[in-house]
């Protein structure tokens, strides 16, 4: 078992670092010949070798097919082909099918579409590239419509942000195959959206999301719609700030901590169940509360590592919840291999798990003084260590540290269940039981008040956070090394 899990984590490890050493830099190719070389010197030093030589082997094996991996997933083609009409501004129609569930915001509509079509006149092209376009036409765009419309293409480019730092937004479209962006006009829906899986259960969150907003006043409903279906875009700019501030934005962008609450209500309502016919039902549940979401990163990570814990209890096997978090990564690495170093929702996510896992147990003792009450320690202990492992990258990223998020995540963590619970039933029987739920909605809107008067309150305080400007990534190193070395050494003993 020891040698497994040391072949494990070393070829994990060294697929993920072949894949971040491409990332950081892009243009870089090895060539097939000298990739071929080093692939079979790789498999020789594992096949026949001594342990140290095999280990070698493995980590230079696992290396490449991470540089591979992520060298096979840059599409050129898609990349430039609109490139003649973007750089000369010149205006095109285009068709092509809605992918993902249109987002709303101060009476614009901003669609990804994967389009397939350039009309030029009475020819029709085929192109395949995937942007994002924003109209402000009052035209209602679904998930799943084929459409047509005029746009002057635009190449995504880094822009400046807070405290000297370049926002690379370029490659935090292309994580996602997105290429270009273009404010569209006369747009035609030339064919309707299927009705798929998908697209009822986008159905179902409009429902969900419309009769949140009829029960429950602003901005109450506006955080309810964060908190149990990631719909963040009603929350406003000024209360955004409020939640970054206090360090609570977690909740609000449907955090694994939401999630890992889903799946133990769905658990708990299934255990009357076998175990066989619980965990498919469970499964089946995971994944489509993921798909009804978005599937955002930390959604993914969380419903694969609850997928694990399923499939562990199922098997009678002992479950690994280190080896589950990095099977998780390189799963989602494998699928998409730009997330690990272009996706900061992805970073903070592992990084914030690892810490609960790592320090939560050490914490847990130091932190005995704190009373259980009300969650008041357990929301303690996670704050500390999801922050402890964080801090270093938001500092990097963002610039922002909260003095209060402890205290805030204290105050405010035991009330996200009863919220979630609450605004669940309410937004459910609404079309049925409407008298049950304007009962219910009582208790829920003051829940959601408490959050907001607790973040409101704390986001007022004079130095609630502390901004530094821009820094090296290189300092990043030294820290990570030293918080590692804590956990792996002093915190164990």
């Amino acid at each position: 078992m020891y040698v497994f899990g040391k072949l494990f984590y070393s070829s994990i490890i060294s697929f993920l670092a072949g894949v971040i050493f491409h990332s950081m830099f892009l243009p870089l190719s090895l060539g097939n010949t000298t990739l071929f070389v080093l692939l079979a010197c790789g498999a020789t030093f594992y096949l026949f070798g001594n342990q140290l030589i095999k280990i070698i082997g493995l980590i230079l094996v696992f290396f490449l097919l991470g540089f591979i991996r992520f060298d096979t997933s840059i599409d050129i083609q898609q990349k430039h082909s609109l490139d003649y009409f973007a750089l000369e501004a010149i205006e095109i129609t285009l068709e092509g099918k809605i992918t993902e569930r249109p987002i709303i915001e101060n009476s614009k509509q901003s669609v990804v579409v994967d389009v397939d079509s350039l009309v030029l006149g009475d020819k029709i092209e085929a192109v395949d590239t995937n942007m994002i376009v924003r109209s402000y036409e009052a035209l209602e765009l679904e998930y799943g419509q084929s459409i047509r419309f005029k746009t002057i293409p635009q190449k995504p480019s880094s822009f400046d942000a807070d405290g000297g730092r370049i926002f690379d937004y370029e490659h935090f479209l292309e994580k996602d195959g997105i290429y270009y962006s273009g404010q569209g006009s006369d747009i035609e829906i030339t064919q309707p959206a299927p009705r798929t899986l998908i697209s009822r259960l986008y159905d179902l969150k409009s429902v969900l999301l419309d009769e949140i907003f009829k029960s429950v006043p602003k901005p109450e409903s506006s955080l309810l719609a964060g908190v149990l279906l990631g719909e963040k875009t009603a929350l406003g700019d000024e209360l955004e700030e409020d939640f970054r501030t206090t360090g609570i934005m977690h909740i609000v962008v449907l955090s694994g901590y939401n999630v890992s609450l889903v799946i133990v209500a769905v658990m708990i309502m299934l255990a009357w169940l076998p175990l066989y016919s619980r965990s498919i039902i469970a499964v089946v549940g995971i994944v489509l509360f993921a798909l009804l979401v978005g599937a955002g990163p930390t959604v993914i990570r969380a419903s694969i590592m609850a997928l694990f814990i399923v499939l562990a209890k199922v098997l009678g096997k002992d479950y690994h919840i280190e080896r589950a978090l990095l099977f998780a990564a390189a799963l989602m690495v494998m699928y998409n291999p730009w997330v690990l170093y272009f996706d900061i929702s992805f970073q903070f996510s592992f990084l914030a798990t690892y810490g609960l896992i790592a320090l939560s147990p050490w914490l847990e003792e130091k932190l005995a003084f704190i009373p259980k009450t009300l969650m008041l320690r357990d929301s303690a202990v996670a704050t500390i260590a999801a922050q402890i492992m964080v801090a270093p990258l938001i500092l990097y990223y963002i610039g922002d540290f909260s003095f209060v998020s402890i205290v805030v995540n204290m105050l405010v963590l035991f009330m996200v269940p009863i919220s979630m619970l609450l605004g669940f039933v309410v937004a459910v029987m609404s079309s049925f039981t409407p008298f049950i739920a304007t009962l219910l909605a009582v208790p829920l809107s003051i829940s959601l008040s408490y959050i907001l008067w607790i973040v409101e309150f704390f986001a007022d305080i004079p130095f609630a956070k502390i901004s530094i400007n821009m820094f090296s990534w290189w300092w990043l190193i030294p820290w990570y090394l030293f918080i590692f070395y804590l956990v792996h050494k002093d915190l164990k003993n």
